[in-house]
C-alpha cells in the first residue's frame, strides 16, 4: 500500500500556540529520486539496517523487551517477501556473558591457584581473598553511580581483576621477602603475624589514540619517578615487545584489531610497564647502596623475575577462558593481552638488562668511584 504524498505532507510536526505545524510548512514534500550512496546486505541479502540505542541509565533488558513487544507487532504488517532479522541484541550478549561468568570465574580462580603455589599457602591465600572483594566493590559502585551491567563493564572487570593479581602478587612477594630476613633475629626475639594478617591466616589455613595518550603519559610519569630519561626510556622500552606479540597473537588466531582489543592493548601497555619498573627500580636501588652496574643488573634480574613470571602466568590463565569461548567481542581482548605478555616476558628477561646496561655504561658508576 503506497501511503499519498499529501498525507505525508499533512503530518503533524508539533503544535505552537493553538496552531498546528505540519510537515509541508516546514519542508517541501514531494517524489524524488537519488542515486544509493549505501548498499546494506544482511545474510547476504539486500536489507535496511535500523539501529535502537538506550538512554543513559536506562536497563538495558527493559528497552529490550519493550522493543521485541514492538518488533513482534510491526512484524505482522509486513508485506510478503519482507523478512524481519534480528541481528544484535546487547542484553542478550551480556545475559550470555553473565550466565558463564561463574564458570569461567570458577575456572580462572583455579589455574590462579595452580600458579600462585610457588608463593606459598598463605601468600596464595591472600591474593585469592582480594578478588571476590574487588567484585563486590565494583558492582556497588556501579549500582551507586546508577549503571547497569553491560558489556564494557565485564570486560573492565576481566581487567581489573588482572591489574588486581598483578599488584597482590607483587606486594604479596615483598612482604614474605621482608618476614623471611626477619627471622635472622638475636636469641630470645621471634616475630608472628597479628591484625589482618593473623585473621587471613588463619581464614586460609583450614580476577590508537587512547594508546599514544597512554604511552606519552606513561613516558611523563616515568620522567617524573625517576628523574632521567634514559631510566624512563628502559622502561618503556618493553611496550614494543608486547605490541609485537599482541598484533602476533590476533593475526595467528585471524581476530583483527577490534575495539576491544585496542582496550586490551592498553592495559597490556600497563601491566607491562609495572613489571618493567619492578627491574629496573630495583636495579637503581642496588646502584644508589654502591653496588656496580653489571652485578646490580645482574642481581635485579635474579630476584625481581619469579614476581614478574608469576603475574604474567596468572594473567594468561586468567583469561585463557575468554580467549577459549570465540567471542568475537571479548576473545580478541584476552588474546592481545596473552600474546603480548607472553613476548614481553621472555624477550624483556633480555632486552631490559641489555638496554639498561647501555645506556648506564657511560654514566659515572658511583660504587666504583
Amino acid at each position: 500500500m503506497t501511503i499519498p504524498i499529501e498525507d505525508v505532507a499533512a503530518t503533524p510536526v508539533r503544535e505552537v500556540g493553538g496552531q498546528v505545524v505540519r510537515v509541508r510548512d516546514v519542508a517541501q514534500v514531494q517524489w524524488a529520486e537519488q542515486k544509493a550512496q549505501h548498499l546494506t546486505r544482511f545474510n547476504g541479502k539486500r536489507a535496511v539496517f535500523v539501529t535502537v540505542a538506550q538512554k543513559d541509565g536506562a536497563d538495558v533488558g527493559k528497552v529490550t523487551r519493550g522493543i521485541e513487544t514492538q518488533l513482534a507487532e510491526f512484524e505482522k504488517t509486513l508485506p510478503g517477501g519482507v523478512k524481519l532479522e534480528r541481528g544484535f541484541f546487547q542484553a542478550r550478549n551480556v545475559e550470555h556473558r553473565l550466565g558463564n561468568l561463574f564458570r569461567d570465574f570458577g575456572i580462572a580462580l583455579g589455574l590462579v591457584i595452580i600458579t600462585l603455589l610457588p608463593l606459598g599457602l598463605r601468600a596464595s591465600g591472600v591474593v585469592m581473598v582480594s578478588i571476590p572483594l574487588s567484585l563486590l566493590i565494583g558492582l556497588a559502585a556501579l549500582q551507586a553511580l546508577g549503571f547497569t551491567v553491560n558489556q564494557l563493564f565485564i570486560a573492565g572487570f576481566v581487567l581489573s581483576l588482572g591489574l588486581l593479581v598483578d599488584d597482590s602478587i607483587v606486594v604479596t612477594a615483598d612482604a614474605s621477602a621482608r618476614l623471611e630476613r626477619a627471622l635472622d633475629l638475636p636469641p630470645g626475639y621471634n616475630w608472628s603475624l597479628g591484625g589482618q594478617a593473623e585473621a587471613q591466616s588463619e581464614s586460609f589455613s583450614g580476577l590508537g589514540a587512547a594508546m599514544l595518550v597512554a604511552i606519552f603519559g606513561i613516558l611523563a610519569v616515568l620522567v617524573l619517578e625517576f628523574g632521567k630519561f634514559k631510566t624512563a626510556l628502559v622502561v618503556a622500552g618493553v611496550i614494543p615487545l608486547g605490541l609485537f606479540g599482541a598484533v602476533a597473537a590476533l593475526w595467528l588466531t585471524g581476530n583483527s584489531l577490534s575495539f576491544t582489543a585496542t582496550i586490551g592493548l592498553i592495559a597490556l601497555i600497563g601491566i607491562e610497564v609495572k613489571n618493567s619498573i619492578l627491574l629496573v627500580d630495583f636495579t637503581e636501588q642496588l646502584r644508589r647502596q654502591g653496588v656496580g652496574l653489571r652485578e646490580a643488573i645482574e642481581r635485579a634480574g635474579e630476584v625481581r623475575f619469579l614476581p614478574v613470571l608469576l603475574t604474567s602466568v596468572t594473567a594468561i590463565f586468567g583469561l585463557l577462558p575468554l580467549a577459549l569461548e570465540r567471542s568475537g567481542l571479548y576473545s580478541p581482548l584476552a588474546i592481545a593481552i596473552m600474546g603480548g605478555l607472553v613476548t614481553s616476558t621472555f624477550l624483556s628477561r633480555v632486552a631490559t638488562p641489555v638496554t639498561y646496561w647501555l645506556l648506564s655504561r657511560g654514566e659515572r658508576d658511583e660504587a666504583t668511584a
